[in-house]
């Protein structure tokens, strides 16, 4: 992978979890980030992390589940 190929990824990345954690804000107090505490701020960031690695476990299952891995 080419250096500017993991820099976009990694950008790709950042945007996605920003906006996860926008639409966490929404779902959860019908706010925008601009108007939760801080708290509520963490609750988002930690929901959106949660989702993230529910997103990636069922991608590595279906994975494995092709190969039949055992």
């Amino acid at each position: 992978m080419a250096k500017n190929e993991g820099m976009e990824k990694h950008e790709e990345f950042k945007a996605e979890f920003k906006k996860r954690v926008k639409e966490q804000a929404k779902m959860l107090y019908r706010k925008s980030l601009d108007e939760i505490s801080d708290r509520h701020k963490f609750v988002c960031v930690a929901y959106a992390v949660k989702d993230i690695v529910i997103d990636q476990w069922i991608a590595t299952q279906k994975a494995y589940d092709e190969k039949d891995a055992k």
